[in-house]
């Protein structure tokens, strides 16, 4: 299920396109790679070696969103795949998705969704 919602995600912002840059390329592997450690632009700049305005012109002319806002719905895409398909309580995910607090998890969750860990879940499973 992991693989078909990355898939729709990289459709949606065009990722296959052959004229994808190496800045471009290079930020949405990182980005894959250290999510759920890390939800700070500047920590990908650093990991990139360019500057912001590079960083983020290159990734709003493929995605049409800024860097963060990329972090963060692929941190929310993650979180609702593991609320629907896991398990795991929100606490655990949250930990999983480098939240130190279970609260800053629940709080970051229902700014970009409008609702709560649980009560996505319990939406997800009807």
């Amino acid at each position: 299920m992991r693989v078909i919602l990355l898939e729709t995600e990289r459709k949606l912002t065009k990722f296959h396109s052959p004229v994808v840059s190496n800045v471009r390329r290079n930020f949405f592997n990182v980005v894959e790679q250290h999510f759920n450690k890390n939800r700070n632009t500047d920590y990908y700049i650093n990991l990139l070696g360019v500057n912001e305005k590079t960083l983020s012109k290159e990734v709003k002319a493929l995605t049409g969103k800024t860097p963060k806002v990329y972090i963060d719905s692929r941190i929310i895409l993650e979180a609702k795949r593991l609320l629907s398909y896991s398990n795991l309580s929100a606490k655990m995910i949250g930990f999983e998705l480098g939240f130190d607090e279970p609260t800053n998890f629940t709080k970051y969750f229902r700014k970009h969704t409008g609702t709560t860990p649980a009560r996505f879940r319990d939406s997800a499973k009807k």
